[in-house]
């Protein structure tokens, strides 16, 4: 990956809405972006942040907790992806 500047970075930076379903993210990729999550601060300095990861096939009721969670407003833009993260602070 290449090395950006912050203002390359913040030039180019946009929030997802939309997910290819079709994609498979291995844990393993997503295992040092929750490390790097895991620290970053709050505004009430309630890190180290909690991280729920709940796969719809293997933990299917965590899964649901977590759907179950979302603004219903919302719910539609994780609908058929294969896991959701639950952010919480300690």
């Amino acid at each position: 990956m290449k090395d950006l500047e912050f203002d390359e970075l913040a030039k180019f930076r946009h929030s997802g809405y939309a997910y290819d379903i079709s994609k498979n993210i291995p844990l393993k990729d997503l295992k040092p972006l929750i490390e790097a999550a895991h620290l970053a601060p709050s505004c009430y300095n309630e890190q180290p942040w909690h991280f729920i990861l709940a796969h719809k096939s293997e933990t299917p009721e965590d899964y649901q907790k977590i759907y179950d969670s979302i603004v219903p407003a919302h719910q539609n833009g994780v609908e058929g992806v294969p896991f959701l993260i639950a952010v919480v602070p300690k």
